[in-house]
């Protein structure tokens, strides 16, 4: 028996070919993509933390000694704004979707949905160290962990689309490489 359960019928009952032993329902491959899809947005979250917490210590330290720099003000809400719409632009993508979606499309969607919810932690880290202003990094670090925490939302959402891919195609199987 494999580990894990089955998305359609919640049996711990895998077998060794990734079949449910109740359903028949291709738990393991449903299973790999979702594990995948949990791992990589986790990683990116959490080196959204990495990088607040890299900057903070640097800037606190004195470690990162280059010379501060005061923005104008409507450089400030420009790059305030390019950080607000790349959440926004995250969580749009992560929201946006179609049913029954083929696995590879639903980790795409993801990937890139956690790629520009990333977007603003990774301002917030260059302005920080460029003005040795923490404001800064505080607040589009907020704005990415906003973007994250609407994409663990709609995680329920997208297993259940590659669970009702794999019901309508039972001989799917997860391509090699």
């Amino acid at each position: 028996m494999a580990a894990g359960r089955c998305t359609r019928c919640g049996s711990a009952e895998i077998g060794t070919d990734g079949l449910c032993s109740l359903c028949g329902f291709p738990a393991k491959v449903a299973n790999s993509v979702m594990t995948r899809a949990y791992i990589v947005t986790g990683s990116l979250a959490l080196s959204v933390l990495v990088y607040a917490a890299l900057a903070y210590f640097l800037v606190q330290s004195g470690a990162f000694s280059g010379p501060s720099v005061r923005l104008p003000q409507p450089v400030s809400y420009v790059l305030l704004g390019l950080g607000v719409l790349a959440t926004l632009g995250g969580i749009v993508t992560a929201r946006r979707g179609h049913l029954a979606e083929t696995p590879q499309r639903v980790l795409a969607k993801l990937f890139r949905a956690g790629a520009l919810c990333e977007v603003p932690a990774v301002l917030g880290f260059i302005l920080a160290l460029v003005t040795h202003d923490l404001r800064w990094l505080v607040m589009l670090t907020a704005f990415a962990l906003i973007g994250f925490l609407s994409i663990a939302m709609e995680m329920p959402a997208y297993a259940q689309r590659v669970t009702e891919y794999l019901e309508a195609h039972p001989d799917y199987r997860r391509p090699k490489g």
